[in-house]
């Protein structure tokens, strides 16, 4: 995107339409949309008869530059949003295998939004949801005996969080927060009772997709573990 802000610019020219005229070439050849804002009736009449907004044109024109800022950070963020869930039901459907639609799992889960370092689960409360990541990484901290936070792991795009305790119908054993932004499509106790209801199919191959995000968890451990013990001759 490309904002043109017309705030104090009184008139112009025949020179300044041919400039804006070769500036819109140059943008549709590159697949860049031009934004103008503060445009005054006059010129915003001859824009309109020119081509450049209104009609087949990809270009738009705004009140002020803030309406414009908005509407380029609106379009990026949907843009980054449909990449973000493409990718994350590609990899949700390597999980569920060739058998199964991801949509139909989709379908039980809630997706959120997090916007910047936001607590999303409390150590001690209820674990009575599973939260899949679609984008951004999420951090686990576990409350010590002398009250202080230690941060054991953080967890990235594509995987679970929350699962242990969900399944073990417990409270949570962590605090899980995101550092930054971040996407979680989240399976509620309700939603999963519901599919196992009317899908048993979808939730014995969720069952099986958690299962496998375990063992890859424990094996993982094991091999930590082996990583620290002494040499022995």
């Amino acid at each position: 995107y490309v904002i043109l802000d017309f705030a104090m610019v009184p008139g112009a020219d025949s020179s300044a339409y041919i400039s804006l005229a070769k500036l819109r070439n140059h943008c549709n050849q590159r697949g860049t949309t031009i934004v103008y804002s503060s445009i005054s009736p006059a010129i915003r009449d001859a824009l309109a008869r020119g081509g450049f907004i209104g009609g087949k044109s990809r270009h738009q024109a705004f009140a002020d530059v803030h309406a414009a800022v908005a509407w380029c950070e609106d379009n990026l963020l949907a843009e980054a949003t449909v990449k973000v869930d493409s990718d994350f039901v590609s990899w949700l459907q390597r999980q569920l295998g060739p058998g199964l639609k991801a949509a139909d799992l989709i379908a039980y889960l809630e997706r959120k939004q997090v916007d910047g370092s936001t607590v999303l689960h409390r150590q001690g409360e209820a674990a009575d949801s599973i939260d899949l990541i679609a984008a951004g990484q999420l951090a686990i901290d576990v409350a010590t005996r002398s009250g202080e936070n230690l941060r054991v792991r953080r967890i990235a795009t594509h995987t679970v969080v929350g699962e242990m305790g969900f399944f073990r119908r417990s409270s949570r054993s962590a605090t899980v927060s995101s550092e930054a932004s971040a996407v979680l499509f989240t399976l509620t106790r309700a939603n999963f009772e519901r599919m196992r209801r009317e899908r048993s199919d979808l939730a014995s191959a969720f069952d099986e997709f958690v299962i496998r995000i375990l063992a890859d968890r424990i094996d993982i451990r094991d091999r930590e573990v082996a990583a620290l013990e002494p040499m022995t001759s």
